[in-house]
């Protein structure tokens, strides 16, 4: 029988908890305006950096799932929308927050139960 690993466990609440954050924070597309059926997005992919920038609501936006899925990670993206979805993230988010989302991403973080119970306590009183 496997055991529970609750440093995965704990990184998956976070996860849930940091999208319901975003959301919140943008109840509407960011690109189309629609509210219905929104993603939690990384401005900067988090998947080529480290956890440190896994769960900053500031590298986090709403899309709907037809801008995220279809146009943003799909084929459904023309050379306009891109340019405009790169417009709106960079009125949204500063030139400073990117650089201090892209300098963080680049420091290698392998944050302690404690740090992320701390995290996870942080993104729950956003909710609130």
């Amino acid at each position: 029988m496997k055991k529970k690993n609750p440093r995965k466990a704990l990184k998956a609440k976070l996860d849930k908890l940091w999208s319901a954050v975003i959301r919140k924070k943008y109840p509407r597309c960011v690109v189309c305006g629609k509210s219905d059926n929104l993603n939690a997005h990384h401005c900067i992919v988090r998947k080529a950096q480290s956890d440190g920038v896994r769960w900053l609501v500031e590298n986090g936006v709403s899309l709907c799932v037809g801008c995220h899925l279809f146009k943003l990670h799909g084929q459904q993206a023309d050379k306009a929308w891109l340019e405009n979805y790169l417009c709106i993230i960079n009125d949204l988010v500063s030139e400073t927050q990117q650089e201090l989302i892209q300098e963080i991403g680049h420091k290698i973080n392998k944050f302690s139960i404690d740090d992320l119970e701390q995290i996870k306590a942080e993104l729950e009183d956003q909710l609130k």
